[in-house]
């Protein structure tokens, strides 16, 4: 009787039911299930499976593959619309024909799994493919996916000689940021991109393009310019006067101009105007206020230093053994030329941040010496010494000055640094960013954390434990 008095409250007493759960503080006893992982287990053993299909997709006349109409209608707008038979009669069928590209048609299958499984796999050669799918069936997820992907891997795509078949596909998709993350990186790597047989391949357009950059990393203008004229030989159509107006050529030291004068591939008449301007600014015994302002109303900018590597415009700085090095300061001086103006820089980097340690005498009461205060290191070699720890932090400083600059006035021009900084990709090293900072005159600049922490082993090759980094000083003249 007992047990089945208490069965009768338990079915329809619910009051005393909950009563019978509190918790021996009060509280309600209660609990949340979470089972998605059996949830997504069950859905992708469905994936290719007969059980409760009701379509098939035959892609280019191939063998169908066993779907589920309800589950390509939560992963796609598209599908939905496909499937439901409303506005696409043939949706209604059994076997659904679906038409792609020979790249898609290839991925096809990966991408149905996606629909039960919510995992795919991209690398370079199929994540062209895979966006297309999933821009094309609207599966928002996957495509945004695909998005980051290609935007986080242009370096590596780069390496592959891949940034202008990745560009003209960001083009043609209309992809904005892709396609600017392509053009940044073929600036950043021209050297590397001029000795490709994709340089050839550069449309007018694009070449119009990169040439007004003034982030282009190039060893000089004269290679540049070099480059343009290969270019302009197997582009006869090509508007050379308009390309040749965005070379730099003030930037060329006189030999180089010369040089030009004497090529046989360089367009006497467009050329003519251009080197005897720039000739005659390095015959002048100064460059004066007047070609300044003069040069600086062009359109090139020809007085704006690009980002050159020549040794007279900078210096590499290669940091071996970057694993095992400890909070060392490292010191580099080098010189720039440009024009008449010789410049000298100092240059003093912590690369895995700054410890500041002083050596301070133990204080002596009478007879007797004090002990050393809390935290302090004794050294042992003199005991009546001992180390105190003024600064200890991981932020990568950078100082800079400019410790000499030829110039009659230093209110023609000001200086700036850029610091180029490569990763080993595909066994060459490749410029992935590039920071910039002012230098006053005479100034000791300081820049707090020139490669954070969390960011510097991405630029450390695995292969031989190096950083690479490239210092560019750059003078450039003001507008007067």
């Amino acid at each position: 009787m007992a047990l089945g008095h208490l069965k009768f409250n338990y079915l329809f007493c619910p009051s005393d039911f909950s009563a019978g759960r509190q918790r021996m503080d009060g509280s309600e006893a209660s609990e949340t299930f979470v089972h998605q992982t059996h949830i997504m287990s069950a859905l992708s053993s469905l994936f290719k499976s007969e059980e409760l299909c009701d379509v098939r997709l035959a892609i280019n006349g191939g063998s169908p593959l066993p779907a589920h109409r309800f589950v390509l209608a939560l992963g796609s707008a598209v599908f939905r619309a496909m499937l439901s038979g409303e506005r696409w009669a043939d949706g209604r069928r059994g076997t659904v024909e679906l038409t792609e590209e020979e790249g898609a048609a290839a991925c096809f299958e990966d991408f149905l799994r996606y629909f039960y499984t919510g995992r795919i796999a991209v690398n370079v050669d199929n994540v062209f493919a895979v966006h297309g799918l999933a821009e094309k069936y609207d599966v928002g997820p996957l495509r945004i996916a695909c998005e980051q992907f290609l935007l986080d891997n242009v370096a590596h795509a780069g390496a592959l000689d891949l940034a202008l078949a990745w560009h003209r596909y960001a083009r043609f998709v209309g992809f904005t940021r892709l396609e600017e993350a392509c053009d940044t990186f073929v600036a950043w790597n021209l050297d590397t991109v001029m000795r490709s047989p994709d340089w050839l391949a550069l449309d007018e357009e694009q070449m119009d393009a990169l040439l007004r950059r003034s982030d282009l990393v190039v060893e000089s203008e004269f290679a540049l310019c070099q480059a343009l004229l290969r270019w302009l030989e197997r582009r006869p159509d090509a508007a050379a006067p308009a390309l040749l107006a965005h070379l730099r050529f003030p930037m060329m030291s006189p030999d180089e101009l010369a040089s030009l004068r004497a090529d046989p591939l360089a367009p006497r008449q467009q050329l003519d105007d251009l080197l005897a301007q720039s000739l005659g600014l390095h015959q002048d015994s100064c460059l004066t206020k007047e070609n300044v302002g003069r040069l600086h109303t062009a359109p090139a900018c020809p007085l704006r230093q690009r980002l050159y590597t020549a040794k007279s415009c900078g210096s590499p700085w290669q940091l071996d053994f970057f694993s095992s090095m400890t909070k060392t300061v490292l010191c580099k001086e080098f010189a720039t030329t440009n024009f008449r103006v010789q410049s000298k820089w100092f240059v003093t980097f912590h690369p895995k941040g700054e410890r500041l340690v002083v050596q301070e005498e133990r204080p002596v009461r009478g007879s007797v010496r004090l002990p050393a205060p809390p935290g302090a290191k004794r050294r042992c070699t003199c005991p009546g010494l001992y180390e105190r720890v003024l600064k200890d932090n991981n932020r990568a400083a950078l100082h800079c000055k400019i410790i000499r600059c030829h110039s009659s006035s230093r209110a023609t021009h000001e200086h700036q640094i850029a610091v180029l900084f490569y990763r080993f990709l595909a066994g060459r090293w490749l410029v992935c960013d590039l920071k910039t900072f002012n230098i006053p005159h005479w100034q000791d600049v300081k820049i707090d954390d020139l490669l954070p922490a969390s960011e510097r082993g991405k630029y450390v090759s695995r292969v031989n434990d190096t950083m690479t980094l490239h210092f560019i000083g750059q003078t450039n003249w003001k507008k007067i």
